[in-house]
């Protein structure tokens, strides 16, 4: 198990590192505003064809379980991510869990998709 802390980089330099990273790792503390914010890493990592490993806190955990894009620790607990990490070394592991990530972006967890129900909210308040 391999694991290189890379600090800060800039956006372009991340995305890169991504392409040739098998997994990405998420940790958070259990409070109200990582409850109620979701880091947009996680859909970058998921977009990468990242499994996710993070703790069961925020709504992204929920959707990294929903999907199977990974894997949820109950604590953002170094033993737990060292588990769920040596987990997904395995391909019969990491391999549906890597398209099911980026399935998930391109079916739903994208700007369009996104954007689409505001604009049609906008359109109807136009229109009236």
């Amino acid at each position: 198990l391999r694991i290189v802390m890379e600090g800060r980089l800039k956006r372009e330099q991340s995305l890169d590192l991504f392409a040739r990273m098998q997994a990405g790792l998420a940790p958070s503390v259990d409070a109200l505003t990582r409850r109620v914010a979701c880091p947009i890493k996680v859909f970058d990592y998921m977009a990468a064809g990242l499994p996710v490993v993070t703790p069961a806190v925020g709504e992204w955990a929920d959707i990294v379980q929903a999907e199977d894009a990974g894997l949820v620790t109950k604590h953002s607990d170094a033993e737990e991510f060292a588990a769920a990490l040596e987990t997904l070394q395995a391909e019969k592991e990491w391999k549906p869990k890597s398209a099911n990530a980026k399935a998930a972006i391109s079916r739903r967890y994208n700007w369009q998709a996104v954007l689409e129900p505001v604009e049609e909210s906008l359109a109807q308040v136009v229109r009236a």
